[in-house]
């Protein structure tokens, strides 16, 4: 018994992936762009044999891009604290305070947070933690970055000394924006 060879032609391989000229990169799948998302991937599928699909849950950024908003609000705390802003160590059901203690970072990222991201109709802002949670939505990478950009004016128009890696997230990101 003799093996039996395949004999292949050129129609049977798709194109090398470095001869391909339309790609889908980081495309956001949405249910309002799910047929344009299919119409792609029938004229990539007409050129290519096969494709590899990864997916992912909706792009809320890497931690960086949360790590450098925690060192802001760090810096922004020690700026405001310096300043004389002080926070209640308790406030009453009648809205009365008790005692003062110095404003820090954790008091500016809850303050900051609900002023750049905003909040809904109950009160809950939107969450830097890449899962939602407390009945919180996580801002998408366009919210956090837009919530960058007005703590970075902010701080700009007080004399805030805010650190920016060259190689962040943030950096990147505002970047891409300016081309």
């Amino acid at each position: 018994m003799t093996k039996k060879r395949y004999q292949t032609t050129s129609k049977d391989f798709a194109k090398p992936y470095w001869e391909c000229k339309e790609q889908i990169v980081n495309f956001q799948l949405t249910r309002g762009n799910l047929n344009h998302f299919q119409l792609l991937l029938e004229k990539t599928l007409t050129n290519h044999y096969s494709l590899i699909v990864n997916t992912s849950s909706p792009n809320t950024g890497n931690w960086s891009m949360a790590r450098l908003w925690r060192l802001w609000m760090d810096n922004t705390s020690r700026h405001m604290a310096a300043s004389g802003c002080r926070m209640p160590f308790y406030i009453t059901p009648t809205g009365q305070n008790y005692g003062t203690r110095l404003f820090d970072h954790n008091d500016a990222h809850e303050l900051f947070t609900a002023t750049h991201l905003g909040v809904d109709a109950n009160g809950k802002r939107l969450s830097w933690a890449r899962q939602s949670h407390d009945d919180m939505r996580s801002a998408d990478q366009g919210e956090r970055i837009h919530a960058m950009q007005q703590h970075e004016a902010f701080a700009s128009e007080r004399g805030i000394t805010l650190t920016i890696p060259r190689d962040s997230e943030y950096m990147r990101l505002k970047q891409q924006q300016d081309q």
